[in-house]
């Protein structure tokens, strides 16, 4: 999930340090879960896309038309 920093709350630094320093995944990791995504959308349609699209948007449609 995408973190969200305010210049204006108090312990931005610090929140801002640790952000600029904590691990991040390689590319092959990145690429292992977007093709974990893709299998799951070609297998199961508009039931993945939906499930995904509230997983990781936070937005919950009724279909996938609503997308």
């Amino acid at each position: 999930m995408p973190a969200r920093l305010n210049t204006a709350e108090p312990g931005f630094e610090r929140a801002f340090a640790a952000l600029a320093t904590r691990r991040r995944e390689s590319g092959e990791e990145v690429r292992g879960r977007v093709a974990g995504i893709l299998a799951d959308i070609r297998a199961r349609g508009d039931e993945a896309l939906v499930e995904l699209t509230a997983r990781y948007d936070r937005f919950q449609a009724t279909d996938a038309a609503a997308l």
